[in-house]
């Protein structure tokens, strides 16, 4: 590594010499510095690695404005993860009863025991009233809310995977960013 001190604020900046000929932003003002050529860059200071770590990871610092992006984004994620556990945990309270099709054979066994006295008087009683009926049945009000409390956990934990993802998307950009390229 070697020692260039930055022509904007004179702070020195630790760079390779798979770097020549890039340029990198001062962590210290934020500036373009553009690397000399590898001649060049040979002529400059070397530095030890050891003191060099710290100030290779000071441009893959967030900016201000990426900050308060980030911080919002993992405070979306942090309260679509919680939302999304307590839905699981409501769903895991409900209890249905019985399914639909438990339902039918219940009916079916019943209708297999009556006579056919009581069939006749079934089948009157749903000619003349219908089979609509007021309200849905108990099980079905049950299943519908179980499925209701999947449905938002399932939609608050995607949430939370696309701030996740955007999260780390402007983390990885900040990194390009202010990384050179390395392939020159």
């Amino acid at each position: 590594m070697h020692q260039l001190p930055c022509p904007h604020c004179q702070t020195n900046l630790h760079v390779e010499s798979t770097q020549a000929g890039d340029s990198i932003d001062c962590p210290a003002c934020g500036q373009p510095v553009p690397i000399p050529t590898l001649r060049d860059l040979r002529q400059l200071p070397r530095v030890e690695a050891d003191r060099a770590t710290p100030h290779r990871s000071a441009p893959s610092r967030l900016g201000m404005g990426q900050r308060v992006a980030f911080g919002t984004l993992g405070a979306i994620a942090l309260v679509g993860l919680l939302i999304s556990g307590f839905c699981w945990v409501r769903w895991a309270s409900v209890e249905v009863p019985i399914t639909t099709e438990g339902h039918i054979d219940q009916l079916q066994e019943m209708y297999a025991d009556l006579t056919a006295a009581e069939l006749i008087r079934e089948y009157q009683d749903i000619d003349q009233f219908g089979v609509d009926l007021a309200a849905p049945m108990t099980y079905r009000v049950a299943e519908m809310t179980k499925n209701r409390w999947k449905r938002n956990a399932l939609a608050s934990g995607g949430v939370s995977a696309v701030a996740i993802l955007a999260a780390a998307a402007l983390v990885l950009a900040s990194r390009r960013r202010a990384a050179p390229a390395q392939d020159t």
